[in-house]
């Protein structure tokens, strides 16, 4: 894992009830993770107290995630804390507008298209020019939705995904990675899109395909089909 994903902090807030107004206000473009306390008036079986809420965690899990608690957040802290609860927080969402540019058909006879194949090259590039998903993060997913507890019948995977069949480990990973993204967004998220984007995966591999019925789909031009970014002709108003 890279330096970059590997900036793990630990915050913790007197106050779990303003816990993600705090996360919030500090969200970067790191794979974060952050804990708080929990005051004991919200747990139904109090243990003993900690000191701090970096204590109350698995020491295997802080040595993975190469923790260490310092001697000037152990005097900061404000417990004891009765528990203490985790949050991973993916870094704060790139959105990227289509207000400006739609990728379309075209007959590919009527344009230069080695030209605006160049254009539309360089525009997918920049737009995957993104931070990669922390392996931490995308190797906790299937633990996660495990140890959560959540069930969901594969035939509803199948629905979602567009297909006729699926066995219950690809529903089991397909279930995993939407909640693991929904889980850790650090804002607003569009689950159709989400849906949509692993579906694309599943009929794009052949090794899914065998699911499913198959797709034909015929080009709109046939083989003088041409896919290029045009600019949406705005009406006046």
């Amino acid at each position: 894992m890279s330096k970059r994903n590997r900036r793990h902090r630990i915050n913790h807030n007197d106050d779990s009830l303003d816990f993600f107004t705090h996360l919030k206000k500090r969200l970067s473009r790191d794979y974060d993770y952050a804990a708080a306390g929990i005051p004991r008036a919200r747990l139904a079986n109090p243990r003993d107290s900690y000191p701090h809420p970096f204590e109350a965690f698995d020491p295997a899990f802080c040595k993975w995630m190469n923790w260490q608690l310092s001697d000037t957040s152990q005097q900061n802290a404000s417990g004891p804390y009765d528990a203490a609860f985790l949050a991973m927080i993916r870094p704060a969402s790139r959105l990227v507008s289509m207000d400006r540019t739609r990728v379309a058909a075209v007959d590919g006879r009527l344009i230069d298209c080695e030209l605006e194949r160049t254009i539309l090259n360089d525009q997918w590039s920049d737009l995957i020019d993104i931070l990669r998903p922390s392996l931490g993060f995308v190797g906790a997913c299937l633990p996660i939705w495990r140890k959560a507890g959540l069930t969901v019948e594969k035939e509803r995977s199948a629905f979602l995904m567009q297909m006729d069949t699926i066995d219950e480990d690809t529903s089991t990973a397909v279930q995993a990675a939407m909640f693991m993204t929904w889980k850790s967004s650090p804002g607003a998220i569009d689950m159709e899109a989400l849906a949509f984007g692993i579906a694309a995966f599943v009929h794009s591999h052949p090794y899914f395909q065998r699911m499913a019925t198959p797709i034909s789909f015929p080009l709109p031009y046939g083989d003088h089909t041409a896919y290029v970014p045009i600019v949406p002709i705005r009406k006046k108003r």
